[in-house]
This record gives structure tokens, C-alpha cells and sequence, in this order.
């Protein structure tokens, strides 16, 4: 099974204040970098099978891309929301048969928690899967290829959970050991959990 992996790292972080919340350090380094050096370690494992790309607004981010040979994509219509890098995404190199979708603002999600979310969902035979808490959906999300004519409709800032929750008897989900995984850094305030 083909999967492009797809990293969004194109917000605006409006509610983190003046600073780029992905370019703030975490734990000493850039917050989008630990789940860019995960998903890379991911393609690694199987380059015949995953693609990944980063899709982004900030020149930072791609100039890190560029360097580390990292395909990225430029996003010029962020401030328009989420759903403009979704579609970069999914148009961005040759179809697959599956695309999952990763935040740069969820540093806590493991690679093993990662790992785990593809190989189950590629052994589910489902179309959709998610990664869940108890009591909520998370990301990433994945979805099969003939659901992209429905998440190439999105605009604004409805990102794939709208397609996701139409289509939920076809969705696998993965439990999170940890529910501290599904945390997005959103405020200064997050870093110190």
C-alpha cells in the first residue's frame, strides 16, 4: 500500500501570540521538527511505499526542508485556512493509495504511536482511520484514495474530520496509550505541559 504522508506546518498560530509557535523551541529544538524527524524516520522504514512532503507558509520551515532533501510544498493561501493545505497535499506528487495527515503542533505523538497507526490502519481494511483518546478524535488522520473528491471540496478551515465523521463506519481507530500524545501546543502556556 502507497501512503503519502503529509506534515501541515503552514499555520498562522493565532492564538500562540506574535511568535511562529512551530519555530519556538520545545524541549530544544523547533516544535515542528519532532514530528518531521518522526514521519521521516516513518518513510524511511518503507521509501518504496510512503512519500512524505511538508506543507508550509514559512520560509524557515522550507529552507529545514530543503536542506535535510525533505519535499515541501509552499502554501501562498494559508490564512484561508486548513483546508488549502490539505488540498496541496493530496495534489502534491503522484496518487497513492492512501494520504495521512500529521500537525507540526503535536510534539508529543511518538513514532511508535505513529508506526503503529499506519500498520493498523493499512491491516484494517478500512478507509479512514484516526488516532483517538477516550472521548475524542485526534490526529493524524488517513484516508483512502476515493475519499479525496471529498476532501478536495473543504474550504476554509474544516480540515479532514468533516469527511471523517460523515464516514465514520468506515474508519478504524487507533487508542493512544497516552492521551498527553493528542496535545497540540496552541499557547505559550502548552509548552510546560
Amino acid at each position: 500500500m502507497t501512503c503519502k504522508l503529509v506534515l501541515l506546518a503552514a499555520g498562522l498560530s493565532r492564538r500562540y501570540g506574535a511568535e511562529n509557535k512551530l519555530l519556538t523551541d520545545w524541549r530544544g529544538k523547533p516544535l515542528y521538527r519532532w514530528t518531521l524527524e518522526r514521519l521521516a524516520a516513518l518513510q524511511g522504514e518503507r521509501p518504496d511505499e510512503r512519500s512524505l512532503v511538508v506543507v508550509t507558509a514559512h520560509p524557515e520551515i522550507e529552507a529545514d526542508c530543503a536542506a535535510q532533501g525533505i519535499a515541501w510544498v509552499h502554501n501562498p493561501r494559508a490564512e484561508q485556512g486548513v483546508s488549502t493545505s490539505l488540498i496541496l497535499g493530496l495534489n502534491w506528487g503522484a496518487p497513492a493509495d492512501c494520504t495521512a495527515f500529521f500537525v507540526a503542533d503535536q510534539p508529543r505523538l511518538t513514532g511508535e504511536t505513529m508506526g503503529r497507526f499506519l500498520a493498523g490502519y493499512a491491516a484494517s481494511g478500512r478507509g479512514l482511520g484516526c488516532v483517538c483518546g477516550q472521548n475524542r478524535l485526534g490526529n493524524p488522520c488517513v484516508f483512502a484514495r476515493r475519499y479525496e473528491p471529498e476532501l478536495l471540496t473543504l474550504t476554509g478551515d474544516r480540515g479532514g474530520k468533516a469527511v471523517l465523521r460523515r464516514h465514520l463506519e468506515d474508519c478504524w481507530l487507533c487508542p493512544v496509550t497516552d492521551e498527553c500524545e493528542l496535545l497540540d501546543v496552541d499557547t505559550p502556556a502548552d509548552h510546560i505541559l
